[in-house]
């Protein structure tokens, strides 16, 4: 028998023993909903030695409790303990959650009918920027909005996609580019991003796209960012020479060279005078006084997509007895700058057309003389592992495939599968995976959480020895 009666939630008590949650979870979300609406169902109670024990609802009474509510409608039910605790396990247990989907729709239809972001945020406990997502992503085209209902794609694809006006999202899908990793790459081959620019932000006047999902913004005026990038270098290069011998800017194509030559003359890296930062990436100069800075210069080094870098510690490379004798006795001719190119073009086209991959190979030791040529299986891993991302090869993880196959050694040992990778197998395949480097893992509903995990688990180094079925048998 059910009653329902106006009670003073202060009077209400808790029972342990009943409550299935251990670990309760926040009701602060209920309280500006409660705020809004009132309480939309009533807790459950029961009558135990002249007071009311809960059934059901903690949560809410709680709630009720912390807004200092007088009364509050309850659903007074005639049960003994072991009902009172299957009612309440039943009760948690059938709650479907909403669809990721339904919520964000829910939100823009909010918005579509006149509550500000700061009034939706207000409503439910949360931050203005959190809702802002919540409507980017129920504002997608309805195409990746149905993609996404049918797990083709997954969450992170769909935060990518956001990046683009809703035209843009259907026609991208459409062309298959369905991972957020290809998305992004394809949204920002024709910007810069501000993470990788030295210039201060506030000068920069052009348009810009901000991702709502990360900590990143992209600038889409090239011109601009160039034009801001040489003003800083040049800004920097009159502070620096105040203080040290020289202070010169290079372009470059990466910042891994010890050698760079301006205007005839070559300059090298002084060891002694830098230290290697790990979390910079980079190489930065050790306490030096005045008068040490006068030994050493700087180099500034500007790479792609507006990539700057200072290195501290260069001096004018010396001609030791040793090289001149060395070169004289090198009957071998100097390989010229052509010869280089022709040979990075050979390399590329066997890599490409897999005419040869042993051709290949010897063509990439021949390229990279600091591969033992003599070791087959260091020219080997050296070439998937370098020639592979040199040439930003879309079909990269493909490629690697084709080629390890047939070698003996483990494919793992430089190679990790990405997201990339992994998106391409189904559900089912993904939960194989999973079961064989994770025996403890828990299950999940869509192809986006089980990705999700596969992809963390790879990453935290779990699977070291895991390999698709395709390199199984060449181990």
């Amino acid at each position: 028998m059910t009653t329902m009666m106006s009670l003073d939630p202060q009077k209400i008590k808790t029972c342990n023993d009943i409550n299935p949650r251990t670990t309760n979870g926040s009701y602060k979300d209920l309280v500006a909903s409660i705020k809004a609406y009132g309480i939309l169902e009533a807790p459950a109670v029961r009558k135990v030695n002249g007071h009311y024990q809960i059934v059901y609802g903690n949560r809410r009474v709680a709630a009720a409790k912390s807004l200092k509510l007088q009364s509050i409608d309850c659903q007074v039910i005639d049960v003994d303990d072991n009902e009172a605790r299957e009612m309440a396990i039943s009760e948690n247990m059938v709650r479907v959650r909403m669809h990721p989907m339904d919520e964000y729709e829910a939100f823009q239809k909010m918005a579509d009918n006149g509550l500000s972001i700061k009034e939706i945020a207000c409503r439910f406990a949360t931050t203005e920027k959190w809702v802002t997502q919540r409507l980017k992503l129920g504002s997608l085209h309805p195409k990746v909005r149905k993609a996404y209902r049918k797990d083709e794609i997954n969450l992170d694809a769909c935060m990518a996609y956001t990046l683009l006006p809703a035209q843009e999202q259907a026609e991208l899908l459409k062309s298959g580019v369905t991972d957020s990793w290809g998305i992004r790459k394809t949204i920002t081959a024709d910007s810069i991003s501000s993470k990788n620019v030295a210039f201060n932000l506030k000068k920069y006047k052009g348009p810009k796209t901000e991702d709502l999902f990360g900590d990143d913004v992209f600038l889409t005026d090239i011109a601009e960012c160039i034009s801001l990038t040489d003003e800083h270098v040049e800004q920097r290069l009159t502070a620096l020479r105040k203080e040290y011998a020289f202070a010169y800017s290079v372009k470059v194509n990466d910042f891994y060279n010890h050698i760079y030559t301006i205007d005839g003359i070559k300059y090298e890296r002084s060891y002694s005078s830098q230290v290697w930062d790990y979390e910079e990436c980079k190489y930065v100069g050790q306490d030096m006084s005045a008068k040490e800075k006068k030994k050493f210069g700087v180099l500034i080094l500007m790479g792609p997509h507006c990539r700057v870098q200072e290195e501290i510690g260069w001096t004018v490379k010396t001609v030791s007895k040793r090289e001149i004798k060395d070169k004289k006795e090198d009957s071998k001719p100097t390989e010229t700058k052509k010869q280089n190119t022709m040979l990075r073009q050979v390399a590329s086209n066997a890599w490409n057309k897999f005419a040869n991959v042993d051709d290949a190979i010897k063509f990439w030791a021949m390229k990279r003389p600091m591969s033992d040529s003599k070791n087959k299986e260091n020219c080997e891993k050296s070439f998937i592992a370098g020639m592979g991302w040199e040439q930003d090869r879309d079909n990269f993880d493909a490629d690697v495939l084709t080629i390890a196959k047939d070698r003996k050694w483990n494919l793992r040992s430089v190679w990790t599968p990405d997201e990339e990778f992994l998106s391409k197998y189904p559900t089912h395949v993904l939960r194989k995976i999973k079961a064989e480097i994770c025996a403890k893992a828990p299950d999940f509903k869509t192809k986006g959480e089980e990705l999700a995990y596969v992809v963390k688990a790879f990453a935290d180094g779990k699977g070291k020895d895991w390999l698709p079925n395709v390199l199984r048998k060449s181990r």
